[in-house]
Parts: C-alpha cells; structure tokens; sequence
C-alpha cells in the first residue's frame, strides 16, 4: 500500500478520489433503482485498503481520535504504524469481524454529576465509518425531503426554519 498519510493534501486526494468514484457509484445506482436495489460485495468492499485509508483519515483528523480504547492504540501510533493498522483491520474483516469492549469514562456534567462515556478503539471507529460511508451512499437518496436527523448538510436550524415555514403557511 501506498504511505501517504504525512504527505500534502493533494497527495492524499489523488489517493482516495477512486474511494469517492464508487461511492458516487454507489449512489447513482441507488437512486436509479429506486425500490429494486440489488448491492452486492458490499462487505467485501470493506476489505478494500483504500476505503480504509479513506475512513482512517476521516476519524485521525477528528479531535476524539487522540483518546485510544481499551486496546491503548494512540492516534500517533496508528499514524506511525499506518499501513500495518490498515492491513490488520482488513484482516479483521476478512476474519469475521467483532468490535472490541468500549472503554468506558466519566464526564462532568455542569451540575456537578457525571455522565458516562464509551470510548471505542480506533479501528472499530474506522470500520464503523467505512461501513457509514457505504450506507449513506447507498441510502441517502431514498430519504424524504423533509427529514433532518443525521443527514449530510442538514441540521437542527435547518429542522426549525422548515417547520417555521410550513406553520406559517398553515396560517
């Protein structure tokens, strides 16, 4: 595999731009056999090193990425260590893959109790993301118009100013 993770931005665009081609893939052909979609290889393209890579990248630079799990893995390890990282999750996969335990810390709250927190280990957040990443591609067409919740370019605003109008058309 190739190492890219410390080179310039371009670089590493050039690298996942065939990640983005067949995820837009994915979509297209989502919303072309809208009801009668059959995808398959689906958890085979998980095992795909660049997805990985894509997803990794896209949880490292996530400020979360700095606190390891229960296997103690640190971002900085795993970018030292990148193409072996990527290559045991991928074997992972290929085994059957089972998420590790979620370590489990307490937060502050501001009256004072504490809220519990699970962390994961880093190579189950980059397989949850690949696995996003699939299945928003593949799923994201389908939603309805009006939905917001945890959808690319919505938000809670968005959600308010929605409601907003059709309330005042309803007047």
């Amino acid at each position: 595999m190739q190492s890219f993770i410390f080179q310039d931005d371009e670089s590493i665009a050039t690298f996942i731009k065939p990640v983005e081609n067949y995820l837009d893939r994915l979509h297209k052909h989502s919303t072309r056999n809208s009801g009668k979609n059959v995808f398959t290889k689906l958890y085979e393209s998980l095992t795909w090193p660049r997805l990985l890579s894509y997803a990794a990248i896209k949880i490292l630079k996530n400020k979360g990425a700095y606190t390891a799990g229960v296997d103690g893995i640190t971002r900085g390890y795993f970018m030292r260590t990148f193409e072996y990282q990527i290559q045991q999750i991928r074997s992972l996969i290929v085994q059957g893959y089972n998420p590790e335990a979620v370590m489990r810390v307490y937060i502050p709250k501001r009256n004072g109790d504490k809220r519990p927190l699970g962390i994961p280990v880093l190579q189950d957040r980059i397989i949850q993301e690949a696995i996003r990443m699939i299945l928003e591609a593949i799923y994201e067409p389908h939603f309805a118009e009006g939905s917001h919740g945890f959808r690319i370019g919505r938000s809670t605003r968005d959600c308010q100013k929605d409601c907003f109008a059709f309330l005042q058309a309803r007047k």
